[in-house]
């Protein structure tokens, strides 16, 4: 269930148009780090869902061991 990245997708740029307005606008910095915190929680959000739900991949088969003498 994807539901954690559709809430996190969602609500990020809620959520960074809200801090931006509660921010002073000239101030750049407090801004860029609001929008850091904001990309590292749908980041965070995104990895934990991953891990409780991880996605069912077939692992590729094993490549053949090389040989013992490069081969002439």
């Amino acid at each position: 269930m994807a539901l954690y990245g559709a809430a996190a997708a969602l609500l990020a740029p809620l959520g960074l148009v809200l801090a931006g307005l509660l921010t002073d606008m000239g101030d750049v910095y407090t801004s860029a780090a609001v929008t850091a915190d904001a990309l590292t929680m749908v980041w965070l959000a995104r990895s934990a869902h991953d891990l409780a739900d991880p996605r069912h991949q077939p692992v590729p088969p094993p490549s053949p061991p090389l040989p013992a003498q490069p081969q002439s």
